[in-house]
């Protein structure tokens, strides 16, 4: 029977992306440390190491580049609304600004048939 890990795939993410100091000055006793604060549980320092191999990079690859697509999506979903809605209130006041220029118009011809009798 196989030992149920303490270290999730969301500890493990939650570790490294999270951590207290910048990634290129943890050290493998410094995210044990962190991950006893954060979590309450022990992990020796080995047990992180074997952690690390090509799996968990393909790993935090395939998390960041799905998150960042994500990201991107949302933002330019927003730009496309934001750039619809400026079409839109331009065109608005484009019609607005017509619709004054009528008025004054209609104004003017109003006061010069009056003017006249």
């Amino acid at each position: 029977m196989q030992r149920k890990s303490v270290l999730s795939a969301k500890h493990f993410v939650d570790m490294l992306m999270f951590a207290n100091k910048p990634s290129d000055q943890l050290s493998l006793e410094d995210l044990a440390n962190d991950f006893c604060e954060q979590h309450g549980i022990s992990i020796s320092k080995q047990a992180l190491h074997e952690r690390f191999n090509d799996f968990s990079v393909s790993f935090m690859k395939d998390l960041l580049k799905r998150q960042l697509g994500q990201l991107l999506a949302k933002f330019l979903w927003i730009l496309v609304n934001w750039k619809i809605l400026g079409i839109v209130q331009n065109w608005f006041a484009g019609k607005r600004q017509a619709l004054q220029m009528q008025r004054l118009e209609i104004l003017q011809n109003c006061l010069q048939a009056h003017q006249s009798t």
